[in-house]
């Protein structure tokens, strides 16, 4: 078993990522705070349409991690994370 430490340097970039997808996450979720602060009423596409959105950018941590350990080479885990950002800024 590792100690704390071995744990955090062996995950070193799976870290490093999600910190950096927590920033990002951050910077998006205050400009849409700040967007959806001025509607004042919504269909059920613009919900719809909300929620795809939203589910991009929980899933967008777990994309970055899968992209990062891979180191940019697995073409499946290149491909999830560029439908999330695609369809993130959609």
């Amino acid at each position: 078993m590792r100690s704390a430490d071995g744990q955090l340097q062996h995950n070193a970039f799976a870290l490093l990522a999600a910190g950096v997808s927590f920033v990002a996450l951050f910077a998006l979720w205050r400009g849409h705070h700040r967007l959806f602060l001025q509607a004042h009423g919504y269909t059920d596409a613009v919900m719809w349409i909300n929620s795809l959105w939203l589910a991009c950018i929980t899933f967008l941590p777990i994309a970055t991690v899968l992209n990062i350990s891979s180191g940019g080479q697995d073409r499946v885990s290149s491909g999830i994370y560029v439908a999330v950002v695609t369809i993130r800024h959609w």
